[in-house]
């Protein structure tokens, strides 16, 4: 999607890209030998892996941006534990992890308005930085994230890119 909207978005400069992620990262490794999951796959495998895939393409793209030099800003935001069908509509997991939390869901997750605080706070702050990543703080409002040493590593972002090329048999020019 990114790419396709890249050259309305480069001419409509200034710009952002914001990419969601989540902190499901946080134990997530790219298994470039099985990217796709076939010999090993489970709902928070993929999970996970997706999420950390995003936060290294919003820190790709930024690098790229920058180093084309053009007036645009890639960045990642994480929405928090947000009270969604996310839980209803889920694998098995998902569905015991519901069972189990019962009606104290609504005391450790939040409201979707609190959910796109980061998401907002990255497209429309003066002072974001690019290539950052927003999450919640423990009051909802935005800060700057964790996210692993994986989920900054240049030389994986890179390949992921290449590799994604590949598997789509598109080429992304910034």
């Amino acid at each position: 999607l990114t790419r396709f909207l890249f050259p309305l978005l480069k001419s409509s400069a200034p710009s952002r890209i914001v990419t969601l992620s989540s902190s499901a990262h946080l134990n997530a490794h790219i298994n470039f030998d099985d990217l796709m999951l076939v010999k090993d796959y489970s709902l928070m495998l993929a999970y996970g892996q997706s999420k950390l895939a995003n936060l290294l393409f919003a820190r790709e793209l930024h690098r790229r941006i920058e180093t084309a030099g053009l007036d645009m800003l890639s960045l990642a935001a994480h929405p928090g534990f947000i009270r969604t069908n996310m839980l209803y509509r889920g694998g098995a997991r998902l569905r015991i992890l519901r069972s189990i939390m019962g009606f104290f869901a609504s005391a450790v997750t939040d409201p979707p308005e609190v959910g796109v605080r980061p998401q907002l706070y990255a497209a429309t702050a003066a002072e974001v930085e690019g290539g950052a990543y927003y999450v919640p703080n423990k009051s909802g409002r935005p800060q700057v994230g964790y996210s692993t040493p994986e989920s900054q590593d240049a030389e994986i972002a890179a390949r992921l890119w290449q590799r994604t090329e590949e598997l789509l048999n598109l080429e992304f020019e910034i």
